[in-house]
């Protein structure tokens, strides 16, 4: 009972981290990592960086390894319903017990340092340092890390990546990052070691150029999605698309994967990239395996199909690059259905940009809020950007309520899309799949 109890404690504990917000740097989560036996030396680490497809990219390299063979431990971020899901092994969540007597272990730590004159490790550092420890304890073969904000100042840096990914670059977190993509570049350049090798899908002229000289700096070779790593499509429909991919030293005809979309596509070709530069560190992963592996992968929330009739997908496109990508989509599948678009977006996003892109592919939008309060737009924001548009639209006070209005405007041919933050996806998402969230301060 008393074991329990304290684990309830580490848990309320970690809970109520929120407050401390994001505290970009490595220096308090190295010194946690440190009291811990730094447990991130013994993983061999894949990590990838970059403004979207991140997350996607992290799980098709990790079920590329898995299908070889290895034992995988995939950190991501942020998660749908419940922090466990950020943590896996072999696609299983960390167990909630597990992660309780972890969080006890650091919540002991974290005190030690702060009466030593530390500053307290935020949500995220945590997170980050219970991924290692599991990972270590667990004795992984390799480790897939998606990168939180950035790349250089993560919390997740603290490792010596065999290869980095940086799926692509656009204007996103300016306050931290930069305000222009070449700045942002650089910051997400950060995640690259001295004589290690990067792939990217980059498509700035300037960005590839940044990027080569940082590689060529730290002796790390690059490989370029366009230029040696190429793909061409060859056939997308609302359950899997197809394209070949010709890598740095084979060629793969007819990928299949069900992330649909062409952005996909590139970030398949990233992790094919990869998958290839670790075989030059010596890893066997036969060209079956990447074949396989792709045509296993899934990610919830993402272009996600959870409805038939009326249709109903959600898309986490958290920013405008996202949306113009799920516009695309839309537009190759699905543009003859009436579509009722239900959104919310974060507060720090280029909500006029969004929704004008979003008013193009929609009839009738429904505004709504997400529950991470200190993140969401308000409501009269959207609403006002949309009436720009000249499109008609509806308030909603939550998801729930969003998707029964969208119900009463939908008829069994018509299309319900609902996008925008990942927090409110994963929100949505519960409606089909109900959950016992394990509340957790991170966001």
């Amino acid at each position: 009972m008393v074991i329990r109890e304290n684990r309830r404690k580490s848990l309320k504990w970690f809970n109520e981290l929120s407050k401390l917000g994001s505290r970009p740097g490595l220096g308090t989560v190295s010194v946690l990592l440190g009291l811990m036996g730094d447990p991130q030396k013994d993983l061999r680490c894949i990590h990838v960086t970059g403004t979207n497809g991140k997350g996607s990219t992290s799980v098709m390299i990790s079920t590329i390894l898995e299908d070889a063979g290895y034992k995988v431990g995939l950190f991501t971020s942020p998660y749908l319903s419940n922090f466990t899901e950020s943590i896996k092994v072999n696609g299983r969540d960390i167990e909630l017990k597990i992660a309780e007597e972890l969080l006890g272990n650091i919540k002991t730590l974290s005190k030690k340092m702060v009466e030593a004159g530390q500053r307290h490790p935020t949500s995220f550092e945590v997170l980050t340092s219970m991924a290692f420890q599991y990972f270590s304890n667990s004795k992984v073969d390799y480790a897939v890390l998606e990168v939180g904000m950035g790349g250089r100042d993560d919390a997740t840096n603290v490792v010596n990546a065999i290869v980095s990914i940086i799926t692509n670059v656009s204007l996103e977190h300016t306050a931290w990052l930069g305000d222009t993509v070449e700045k942002i570049a650089e910051v997400k350049a950060g995640i690259v070691k001295n004589d290690s090798i990067l792939v990217t899908a980059v498509k700035q002229p300037s960005v590839v150029q940044l990027l080569q000289k940082i590689c060529d700096e730290r002796n790390s070779k690059m490989y370029l999605v366009g230029r040696d790593i190429k793909v061409s499509m060859v056939e997308v429909n609302p359950s899997q698309q197809r394209f070949n991919v010709q890598g740095i030293n084979d060629s793969y005809v007819g990928v299949e994967t069900k992330l649909i979309g062409e952005h996909q596509a590139l970030n398949a070709a990233c992790a094919i990239g990869a998958i290839e530069a670790l075989n030059q560190h010596g890893a066997k992963i036969p060209k079956s395996s990447i074949m396989t592996g792709l045509s296993k992968a899934t990610w919830p929330g993402r272009f996600e199909i959870v409805q038939e009739k009326p249709l109903v997908i959600l898309d986490g496109a958290k920013d405008l690059e996202a949306i113009k990508a799920l516009k695309r989509t839309v537009n190759k599948l699905y543009r003859q259905r009436k579509i009722v678009t239900i959104v919310s977006i974060s507060s720090d996003k280029n909500i006029p940009e969004m929704i004008k892109t979003l008013a193009s592919i929609t009839d009738t939008f429904i505004v709504t809020k997400h529950r991470v309060v200190n993140r969401t737009a308000d409501i009269s924001t959207i609403s006002s950007e949309i009436m720009k548009t000249g499109k008609p639209y509806k308030i909603a006070n939550n998801a729930t309520q969003a998707i029964h209005e969208a119900y009463k405007l939908t008829d069994k041919n018509d299309l319900i899309l609902i996008t925008g933050s990942v927090f409110f996806i994963g929100e949505a998402r519960e409606y089909w799949f109900p959950v016992h969230p394990i509340k957790s301060g991170y966001s």
